[in-house]
């Protein structure tokens, strides 16, 4: 019988940011974005914007490597999800294998301007959970946003400390030590920025 040759893996990894308008996914996309510039890594990425004073959904799609041809991942092919609020991972399913997607999650409700008008309950953690599983290989929830505030008084810093976390069990194809050097390039060794982020690495999940 003939030796098959096996495939090759594609030089690609494609990433999802979601959440709704002000909780910094163009941010945390950025970050990540130039932390992979840095290390020498082809990036092509695409956002879409909701209205961002009704909390409307916001996407940032980012994919990393030469074999990445088009800007928007292609449906079954993100690697990492991560919603900065949970509900909106529910519209990312079609993105999704079940094979290798790890989810990443913050806890906090916001709920959507249309539920509020048409007066539909927001659905519990658990059951945004059990909708997702199937679909993901892997979710991680952490309270992100209530960390944020319990350290900084602010829960922007949400983003931050969920790449923290991403970059703790290394779900990135980039190194911390180069995440933090763009942070401190593009907002300074002051702030919070830096100290949430090693806070989210080192801290008990």
């Amino acid at each position: 019988m003939a030796e098959t040759k096996s495939k090759p893996k594609a030089d690609e990894f494609n990433i999802l940011i979601t959440g709704v308008g002000g909780q910094g996914v163009m941010t945390l996309g950025a970050i990540i974005a130039q932390a992979a510039i840095n290390e020498g890594k082809e990036v092509r990425t695409s956002e879409l914007h909701g209205l961002a004073k009704r909390f409307g959904h916001t996407e940032f799609h980012l994919r990393i490597g030469k074999d990445a041809k088009t800007t928007i991942i292609p449906n079954k092919s993100a690697d990492v999800i991560i919603a900065l609020e949970p509900l909106e991972s529910l519209p990312l399913i079609k993105y999704c294998d079940k094979e290798k997607t790890v989810a990443f999650l913050d806890s906090i409700q916001i709920k959507p301007t249309k539920m509020d008008i048409k007066e539909i309950p927001y659905p519990n953690l658990e059951e945004i959970k059990e909708k997702l599983k199937s679909h993901v290989k892997e979710i991680n929830m952490y309270d992100a946003s209530a960390e944020a505030v319990k350290q900084t008084g602010k829960r922007v810093y949400a983003n931050i400390y969920l790449l923290g976390k991403m970059l703790k069990y290394k779900a990135l194809p980039i190194s911390a030590r180069t995440v933090s050097k763009t942070i401190e390039k593009e907002f300074g060794k002051e702030g919070f920025n830096l100290k949430i982020l090693d806070s989210a690495m080192k801290g008990k999940d």
